[in-house]
This record gives structure tokens, C-alpha cells and sequence, in this order.
């Protein structure tokens, strides 16, 4: 699962570049996340924490990219973030 998380992160943080809002590519991991969970057979509440978990990290790295987007502290927001993101 975590190199499917690595290319979808990927994706997403490409995705992020053209938006000027973190809002569609959060909204866009966290329906991904729970799916996988769904299907794994998460509980119900667990699968709406942690949801609400994935999602408030997927904003903050998004958040945080747009905020750095033409620095070089966008390489280390990107990469602390897809690694905290896979980690969790």
C-alpha cells in the first residue's frame, strides 16, 4: 500500500500546482483513503476518524505547498509531507 500511496501523492501534489486551493486534492486523497478502508473492513467510527485524520494532514501538506511554492522550502514540505502521509 505504501508505494500505491507514494503515486498517488505524486499525482496529487502535480494536481495541487494547478489549483490555487488545497480543498479538491484533500477532498480527492481523503475519498481515496476511506475507499481502501472501506474495503478493508475498517468500523465505522474508526473509518471516520481516521478520515478526518488523512484529510487534516492531506490539507496541511497541500496548504503548505501552496504556501512554498516557488522556494526551495517546497522540496522539504513535500517531502516531510508524503513521508508523514505514507507513515500514517
Amino acid at each position: 500500500m505504501a508505494l500505491l500511496d507514494i503515486v498517488i501523492l505524486a499525482a496529487l501534489v502535480r494536481l495541487n500546482m494547478e489549483f490555487d486551493s488545497p480543498i479538491p486534492c484533500t477532498v480527492i486523497y481523503a475519498v481515496i483513503c476511506l475507499f481502501f478502508m472501506l474495503i478493508s473492513g475498517v468500523p465505522f467510527l474508526a473509518l471516520l476518524m481516521w478520515g478526518l485524520i488523512y484529510a487534516a494532514v492531506a490539507w496541511l501538506l497541500f496548504w503548505g505547498l501552496i504556501k512554498t511554492k516557488n522556494s526551495p522550502a517546497w522540496w522539504a514540505v513535500a517531502v516531510i509531507g508524503v513521508i508523514g502521509l505514507t507513515i500514517i
